[in-house]
């Protein structure tokens, strides 16, 4: 972490992301989860607001107020296309918002991809890669509160709260450099499973859970900003890591 007028770290990105189900909806549908999860994630803190939507086709970010009312129509922009440049809507659509064009620390994104024959996935990310996050983001209650807001406007299998430290070496290659991925570490600091996939599931006493709406299961391995220092931290978010990598996200993904 570095100092200055706000905190801020950059030692690990942090993140929400989850999905594992089929999206047979059409781009209407898809588009009012995705409005709607905006609205939500608003109603819990104010840096859920002012949202850019990405338009894929003309790349440029529009205003949630431009598209709100046919939204359905920037859906059908983002479908995902074959090697022919065809949409294939078969394959999903792409739904991505900024709360700032400028990037840094306190830039949060919240995409989606969605269709008839493709895993379901989204991801809200928090600060930028090289330039950290704002460290008062990072607390206990806005990441909770964001997690169960997503997982409560789109069903899913399976989300977490993670934070990902990459280390990376470049290594000559003949005249050119390659960059090799040298050490990688997930930390999971929060995880959600729907009730079918914590069957047979045995936690340690020392692991907070509570129940979802859903019936679902909500794991915590700290109810504070996750430290990297604290043992016992770091032994019950690798544990959520090996859990969700067996019972949560798709091995292929």
């Amino acid at each position: 972490m570095v100092a200055g007028k706000d905190l801020v770290l950059n030692d690990y990105d942090y993140a929400i992301e989850g999905g594992g189900y089929i999206a047979s909806d059409d781009p209407r549908s898809i588009g009012a989860r995705f409005l709607n999860t905006l609205n939500d994630l608003g109603q819990n803190d104010p840096i859920f607001s002012n949202w850019l939507l990405t338009d894929t086709v003309k790349l440029k970010q529009v205003k949630l107020a431009a598209v709100r009312d046919n939204i359905a129509a920037l859906v059908e922009n983002n479908v995902n296309r074959d090697d022919d440049d065809q949409p294939d809507p078969d394959e999903g659509y792409y739904m991505c918002a900024f709360n700032s064009p400028v990037g840094g620390p306190r830039t949060v994104s919240f995409s989606v991809v969605a269709g008839r024959r493709t895993v379901q996935t989204f991801d809200l990310q928090f600060g930028r890669q090289r330039e950290g996050v704002d460290a008062s983001l990072v607390n206990y209650p806005l990441f909770k509160a964001a997690l169960l807001t997503i997982v409560a406007n789109n069903p899913c299998e399976w989300a977490t709260a993670t934070g990902f430290k990459i280390k990376l070496r470049h290594v000559p290659d003949g005249p050119a450099i390659r960059v090799e991925t040298e050490s990688f570490h997930r930390l999971t600091w929060l995880a959600y499973l729907t009730a079918d996939r914590t069957k047979g599931l045995e936690l340690p006493p020392d692991m907070v859970t509570e129940r979802t709406p859903d019936g679902g299961l909500l794991m915590i391995a700290a109810q504070e900003r996750p430290d990297p220092s604290n043992v016992a931290q770091m032994k019950r978010a690798d544990l959520l890591t090996t859990i969700m990598a067996e019972r949560g996200r798709d091995p292929h993904q």
